[in-house]
């Protein structure tokens, strides 16, 4: 596996399981202020800089910040504040670098996902978005998972206004 030892994905393993633990056991809004408003910021900026430098993080460790990112919000609540951060600030650098390991595409995919009952028309314009900027330059294991994720969120999109649409009707009854 690319010259990595197994004590070391161990090592890595263990210490990213620590920091979902150290997160997800602490206040949301410390969580919140602290790892998706400042870390995840911070390394998305660094991450999109990196082309420039020829450094910054590498596609596995951005990886780890987004798989330790999943483990949280499926246990912490997200204010809308750091759901518009994430979907507006760090998703949009992520996903307009090439990343050399498709893994982090997917993670990419997946956490939007999961952020779809939260935001569902940001989460499809950044779909979109990622899409038309990689246009003919996106692996076909990536364009297939973007395809059933636009599907996916469309579909939430559309549930979305019709039961706002009836809520609408029912108040106007009223």
């Amino acid at each position: 596996q690319n010259g990595i030892s197994d004590s070391s994905i161990d090592k890595s393993f263990e210490t990213m399981k620590a920091v979902e633990l150290l997160l997800v056991y602490q206040d949301p809004t410390w969580t919140e202020d602290h790892f998706f408003k400042r870390t995840l910021v911070s390394f998305a900026m660094r991450w999109e800089n990196k082309g420039l430098k020829k450094s910054g993080p590498t596609d596995q460790f951005v990886t780890c910040l987004i798989k330790i990112f999943r483990a949280v919000i499926a246990v912490q609540p997200l204010s809308s504040s750091a759901v518009l951060t994430v979907l507006g600030t760090v998703f949009p650098r992520f996903i307009k670098e090439d990343a050399g390991d498709t893994s982090l595409e997917l993670a990419c995919i997946d956490a939007i996902l999961e952020l779809t009952p939260l935001n569902p028309e940001k989460c499809l314009d950044l779909l979109k978005k990622w899409q038309t900027n990689k246009k003919g330059n996106i692996p076909p294991e990536i364009f297939s998972k973007l395809q059933q994720a636009q599907s996916f969120v469309s579909q939430k999109c559309q549930l979305g206004k019709r039961q706002n649409k009836k809520r609408k009707f029912v108040k106007s009854l009223k």
